[in-house]
């Protein structure tokens, strides 16, 4: 029960440190001079885009493991590119476009 509860806790800090870095993107053009936002965006950007493991995910696959659960690849990719695929795939499937 500890392990799942843990978790669920760094999904939810996972899922708010990506929402964070997204929302701060156009925040930072809108509210700091170009010098500023483009090369902290840069980061960002860059960031987000690693091919290198990050180090919640590779906590989350840890714990999924513990819990006998699969391992995810990446977070974005399962919580987020995973489902809309499904459902539009679902939708399709019915007859709906």
């Amino acid at each position: 029960m500890v392990k799942k509860t843990l978790l669920i806790l760094i999904v939810i800090f996972h899922l708010l440190l990506v929402i964070i870095n997204i929302v701060s993107i156009p925040l930072l053009f809108i509210y700091q001079p170009w010098y500023v936002s483009f090369p902290l965006n840069s980061f960002l950007i860059r960031l987000a885009t690693i091919e290198k493991e990050c180090p919640l995910t590779i906590l989350e696959n840890w714990l999924r493991l513990q819990l006998g659960l699969i391992p995810i690849r990446t977070f974005i990719g399962h919580y987020f590119i995973k489902p809309i695929y499904i459902l539009t795939r679902r939708k399709k499937r019915n007859g709906h476009r």
